[in-house]
C-alpha cells in the first residue's frame, strides 16, 4: 500500500484535490476545498449540488445562475370609460387625457 500525501498525514487523497478522503464528500471526484472536496464545475464558489445552473457561473443570491437582464417596452394603451379616460405614458404612470 502506498502512504498518502503529507498533507493527509499519510492517509489517502483518492482523487488528488487537496481534501483528504476522511473529509472529503466526494472522494472519488475531483472538487474543492470550499465544497469540502465536492465539485463546483463552474468555479463560482457555490458547489455544483446546489447550484441550480452548474455550468453557468452565476450570483450566490441568483442560486448560481446568471443574472438575465430582459428589456421590457411598455407601449401606450387607451382605456376609456364613461368620457373619461386615461393611457399609461412610457415611464408607467397613469394619467387623465
Amino acid at each position: 500500500m502506498v502512504p498518502g500525501p503529507d498533507y493527509c498525514y499519510g492517509c489517502p487523497d483518492t482523487d488528488k484535490d487537496g481534501v483528504c478522503d476522511k473529509y472529503d464528500l466526494c472522494y472519488d471526484q475531483k472538487g474543492t476545498l470550499n465544497c469540502l472536496g465536492c465539485p463546483d464545475y463552474d468555479g463560482d464558489g457555490l458547489c455544483d449540488k446546489e447550484d441550480l445552473c452548474p455550468i453557468d457561473s452565476g450570483s450566490l443570491k441568483n442560486n448560481g445562475c446568471p443574472e438575465i437582464n430582459i428589456p421590457i417596452e411598455i407601449k401606450q394603451r387607451k382605456i376609456s370609460r364613461n368620457y373619461n379616460s386615461c393611457y399609461f405614458g412610457n415611464k408607467g404612470f397613469v394619467a387623465k387625457t
